[in-house]
């Protein structure tokens, strides 16, 4: 009997700990700049409750989303907005500190942005779009969590130098995959913070909403790690990158286009790859041999782009011209 009631009692402490141990991020360092995040066991208790640029999920303590198919997976339960935004660069680096990780929690790291339109403070966090901008898992046999807790509980991203500046949410999160064999039992860990992004570029990648990005029987949600797995699927759509080039197969969409007269391209998929590629990804293309006499119409997305004094709506596509010198620039081929 007594030896039941202590491993009953042992088995309490271990469960006890796991959840004390679950962590949140205490910390965030933009581009060398140290911004406190909202700290859920201490700031509701604070007169004045302190004014951070995380969002405070007071009353949700450290403990995962239950159900990560409600709008709790936006930015934690209890979610509200703050009152606070940092000022970011571009290609700048951010690194997330976490006070505690379990090392028996192990899972990938992701990180997305959404561009609030106007301000963050006063927008709905479900109603925006978000396009994930890194995400890490297992490699080599090793899972990132594994990375971040031996990494003094941190892990550094860079936003991408070619989005449009801008108000956004910058939304980061650990998933916990030890009970990830049973439905629901993927524990996600998400936080949001406000960014001003500064920058001279224009794309705005497309992105996906939460809740519905996650999937109850995605690979990555529902799966069973300790069944010596190789690889993982990391949930979420690839990361955006900004280093994207254009492949013979998108050039080869092309309809035949003269110097003469400016016909336009009939893949509604090499549009829109084309609009969410930077300038030099294009002048990859506009460089090649058998396209130095093809010219471009300038993209109806961009209408705060003026043409160039003297030029009619098409111009030359070639790095010599004045497309060389907007390399700020996206410009598509589109059916009129």
């Amino acid at each position: 009997m007594r030896s039941t009631i202590v491993a009953t009692f042992a088995a309490g402490l271990v469960v006890a700990s796991l959840v004390a141990a679950h962590g949140i991020v205490t910390d965030i360092e933009i581009d060398g700049e140290w911004y406190t995040s909202s700290l859920v066991f201490e700031d509701p208790y604070k007169i004045p409750i302190p004014e951070r640029i995380s969002w405070s999920f007071f009353g949700s303590g450290n403990s995962p989303v239950a159900d990560f198919t409600t709008r709790d997976i936006v930015c934690n339960g209890n979610a509200s907005a703050a009152a606070l935004v940092a000022e970011v660069d571009a290609g700048a680096e951010i690194t997330f500190y976490w006070d505690t990780w379990p090392e028996s929690h192990k899972g990938p790291v992701m990180t997305y942005l959404a561009n609030c339109g106007s301000d963050c403070r006063t927008v709905d966090p479900g109603a925006l779009f978000y396009f994930k901008i890194d995400h890490a898992g297992l490699e080599d046999g090793e899972w990132i969590s594994d990375q971040i807790i031996a990494n003094n509980l941190s892990y550094t991203i860079t936003i991408p130098e070619d989005i449009a500046p801008g108000n956004y949410l910058i939304r980061h999160e650990l998933l916990a995959l030890h009970l990830a064999s049973d439905e629901l039992g993927a524990q996600f860990y998400p936080m949001c913070a406000n960014l001003r992004i500064s920058g001279s570029g224009i794309i705005n990648p497309t992105g996906v909403q939460f809740p519905g990005a996650y999937k109850m029987d995605d690979p990555g949600i529902l799966v069973n790690i300790y069944n010596d797995i190789d690889t993982y699927t990391i949930p979420g759509p690839p990361p955006y990158n900004s280093d994207s080039e254009f492949s013979d197969d998108d050039f080869e969409s092309v309809a035949e286009i003269s110097a003469a007269s400016v016909s336009v391209f009939n893949s509604s998929d090499f549009i829109a790859s084309t609009l969410t590629k930077s300038y030099s990804a294009l002048a990859s293309v506009c460089t090649k041999p058998s396209t130095s006499d093809f010219k471009l119409k300038k993209s109806f997305s961009l209408s705060s782009v003026s043409v160039p004094d003297g030029s009619s709506d098409n111009f030359d596509c070639n790095v010599n011209g004045w497309a060389e010198s907007r390399k700020d620039v996206v410009f598509a081929i589109i059916n009129t």
